[in-house]
């Protein structure tokens, strides 16, 4: 009896065991003997600190990607994976899982919505369970912001501050606070706008980035403490006269002392607001370039008989600026795509750009690389700037024909830094032959 038992185990774990290899055995008409599909298991941690009842990588997307980019499975949570079986059919061949703590591409800011992502390589044997361990990390740089008793204190409640890592904009103010996380970039800006009590307008702006000047990376923090200083009394006072240090000018009478409780007041104070920013535990020192315009050497050799019948060679049309789509006569309000076509047959030798905006100062334009004037022909030190922006490509403009002057990405940064213009772009190009054509961008928000 018990041997008859033990042969019928031993053919039912057989049965079992031919079962799943036929389940995992190719399906395709005439090649039923070769073995062309496996299994894949996934085991998801996150560094994550849970906030919910359940595991915090419950409600985490996955897609499972082949080697052409194309996602061949993919889950709206973790929980759905786990409820599809604890294993996974797959094809035989090479796959990536992508797990990540939202669905879509990670947003470029956002407020208390970090994002935690992995992307792991797997192969998927004939015949053979895969079994993968994965633990997603967060992939945002973190901005925290501390507001100094100082600053709340002498300032009205609509400040608003804003950041911006190149392409991503987001504005915090007393009605909108929290954690903010960003996308990977070289570099960060913050910009902040307020109004004292005395109704002194103050606005600062500098650059956030890693003190060996490197590209910030994921997991990167910055803890922003702002305050905000009065630099000058707001009555100083008239200085005793040096030559009568013994008599002083209008001393205190000892029997009316000045009221403690009535302080002199008049003049002007000036408020300057501070930023102190720690990039993970350090202080980050903050470096603006300061504008340089190099001056060409002249010529050591110049030619003391130039010939006085030149050959006049080809003839070439005027450069020309023009607007897409506008009047570069009047002024775009709220605009989202911006491009001006610029023209000059006998090949482009500069072309210039000044920027005049009541916002776009100095020391934020320095931030990001760039200089208020530069060249598009000859970009020099603004070249990795102008580039991180979209304005320049890698082809140069100089001896070009033709070019086209996008600035669409600057105007959700623009209409987002909280000031309604007008922000002007002030456009000169010269030919090869020395002629030159001068136009004027102007943008207007309404905020």
């Amino acid at each position: 009896m018990f041997i008859s038992r033990l042969f019928l185990g031993i053919c039912l774990l057989g049965t079992v065991s031919c079962e799943m290899r036929d389940e995992l055995r190719n399906r395709m008409p005439g090649k039923t003997d070769v073995e062309a599909v496996g299994g894949f298991s996934l085991d998801l941690l996150s560094k994550e600190t849970a906030t919910r009842a359940e595991n915090v990588v419950d409600q985490y997307t996955v897609q499972i990607v082949n080697t052409n980019g194309e996602v061949v499975r993919e889950y709206d949570s973790y929980t759905q994976l786990q409820e599809a079986g604890s294993v996974i059919e797959l094809p035989v061949g090479t796959y990536k899982v992508r797990s990540a703590s939202y669905a879509g591409d990670e947003e470029e800011a956002s407020i208390n919505k970090p994002y935690y992502f992995s992307e792991k390589e797997f192969s998927v044997n004939a015949g053979e369970v895969t079994n993968l361990k994965d633990t997603c990390k967060l992939n945002s740089v973190v901005v925290n912001v501390n507001y100094d008793e100082s600053f709340l204190s002498e300032v009205e409640d609509n400040y608003a501050v804003t950041f911006t890592n190149g392409t991503g904009v987001l504005t915090m103010n007393k009605d909108v606070n929290g954690v903010a996380y960003f996308r990977t970039a070289p570099s960060m800006l913050i910009a902040v706008r307020a109004t004292t009590k005395n109704g002194t307008e103050v606005y600062k702006a500098q650059s956030m980035a890693s003190k060996d000047g490197s590209s910030l990376k994921p997991e990167d923090k910055f803890e922003i403490n702002l305050g905000i200083k009065d630099t000058i009394p707001a009555n100083p006072g008239t200085p005793d006269n040096p030559n009568t240090p013994d008599n002083p000018d209008n001393p205190d009478d000892p029997n009316n002392p000045d009221n403690p409780d009535t302080p002199d007041v008049g003049g002007d104070s000036h408020f300057d607001i501070t930023i102190d920013v720690t990039l993970n535990g350090k202080d980050v020192d903050i470096t603006i370039p300061s504008p340089d315009q190099p001056t060409p050497d002249p010529d050591p050799t110049p030619n003391p008989d130039p010939d006085p019948t030149p050959d006049p060679g080809p003839s070439y049309a005027a450069p020309t600026i023009v607007g897409r789509g506008f009047n570069l006569g009047s002024t775009l309000t709220d605009p989202t795509t911006v491009q001006v076509d610029i023209t000059a047959e006998a090949g482009i030798a500069n072309l210039i750009v000044t920027i005049d905006s009541p916002i776009l100062s100095d020391e934020l334009l320095g931030a990001v690389g760039l200089e208020k004037t530069f060249d598009l022909a000859n970009p020099g030190k603004n070249e990795e700037g102008l580039k991180s922006l979209g304005l320049l490509g890698n082809e140069p403009v100089a001896g070009k024909t033709s070019q086209l002057f996008d600035v669409s990405l600057f105007m959700g940064v623009l209409s987002e830094l909280g000031d309604p213009g007008p922000h002007k772009f002030h456009l000169k190009v010269v030919d090869k032959k020395g002629r030159e054509v001068s136009k004027t961008l102007s943008i207007q928000f309404s905020l």
